[in-house]
C-alpha cells in the first residue's frame, strides 16, 4: 500500500518498491540524474521522508524493516545509504550522508565531502537518533535514545551504542521487538 507522494525529476533515476511494502504519509523527492531508490518487500514506513539530492545515489531498505515514524533519509553528492533487513526505526530519527552545503578551509580546499551510511541487519535505532555520513553500524546493535553516530562501528556486533559522541557501552547483547 502506498499512501504517500513521490516526485522525481532528471533522467535515468530508478525507484524499486516490492511487494507487500507500506508507505503511509510518506514523500520522496529525487532531483538530479541517475539517482536509485530500493524499497525491498515487506517494509513499513509512516512519515517518512526521503530525499536524493544531486546525481548518482543510492538509497536501499532491506525487507522487513519497519519505521514507527518521522524519519528524514537524505543522499547527496553520489553518495550511498543502505538499511539493513529487519531493521526497527522508533521516530525522530535522521540519517544523512551529505551536509547540504559545502564547507571550505582557508586554502579553499572542501572539508566535508559526502560518505556513505552503511546500516546492518537487526539493528534497533530508538528514538531521536542521528546517522550522519560515514557512519557505520554492524549487525544486531541498539542505538540509545538520543545518540549522535559519526564514525565507523564495523566488526561490533550486538552491542548497545550511546551518547554524542556515540560509544559502545555493552556489548554480547540480542534484542527483540517483541515486548514482555
Amino acid at each position: 500500500m502506498i499512501k504517500s507522494r513521490i516526485t522525481a525529476k532528471g533522467k535515468g533515476n530508478e525507484i524499486v518498491i516490492e511487494p507487500h511494502t507500506v508507505l503511509r504519509n510518506c514523500k520522496i523527492i529525487i532531483t538530479g540524474d541517475n539517482n536509485k531508490l530500493i524499497i525491498h518487500s515487506n517494509v513499513k514506513m509512516i512519515n517518512c521522508n526521503i530525499y536524493l539530492t544531486e546525481s548518482q545515489n543510492t538509497v536501499e531498505i532491506g525487507s522487513g524493516t519497519k519505521f514507527a515514524g518521522a524519519a528524514d533519509i537524505v543522499a547527496g553528492e553520489c553518495s550511498k545509504v543502505t538499511i539493513g533487513e529487519e531493521c526497527l526505526f522508533s521516530k525522530e530519527i535522521t540519517i544523512r550522508s551529505y551536509d547540504s552545503h559545502p564547507i571550505y578551509d582557508m586554502e579553499g580546499d572542501r572539508v566535508n565531502r559526502s560518505k556513505n551510511v552503511n546500516i546492518g541487519n537487526r539493528v534497533w535505532v530508538t528514538q531521536d537518533v542521528k546517522i550522519l555520513k560515514g557512519s557505520y553500524i554492524d549487525d544486531g546493535c541498539v542505538l540509545a535514545t538520543g545518540t549522535i553516530i559519526t564514525k565507523n562501528f564495523s566488526g561490533i556486533k550486538e552491542s548497545i551504542i550511546a551518547g554524542a559522541p556515540a560509544k559502545v557501552i555493552k556489548d554480547n547483547i540480542r534484542w527483540t521487538s517483541e515486548r514482555t
